[in-house]
């Protein structure tokens, strides 16, 4: 009786050893699993600012070459008014020029 009373005892010392272990091992994943989540926010975090990063820089690049095309735009205009002075000049000259003759 006492052989089958420490058998008994060592069986339920070794089963609650078991469970002690299970619920090691479950704590151990739950962390895990809750380190992977945390991790993986801060990745999405990271990605969020980067493509808010890069679209703002996307924004500034398309600003500055906005403002580069208007410049070329103003400055051709510039140009144009130099050019049809120019023309008229050379057709008052001319025509000047006819009427001398």
């Amino acid at each position: 009786a006492r052989d089958a009373e420490l058998a008994r005892a060592k069986c339920e010392q070794e089963e609650e050893a078991d469970r002690a272990l299970e619920e090691l091992l479950k704590d151990e994943e739950e962390k895990e699993l809750k380190e992977k989540r945390e991790a993986e926010k801060r990745g999405q975090k990271k990605a969020k600012g980067k493509e808010r990063k890069d679209q703002s820089g996307r924004l500034e690049r398309e600003r500055v070459c906005e403002e580069e095309r208007d410049e070329e735009e103003h400055l051709g205009q510039e140009q144009q008014v130099v050019l049809d002075k120019e023309k008229t000049e050379a057709a008052t000259k001319l025509k000047l020029e006819k009427e001398a003759k």
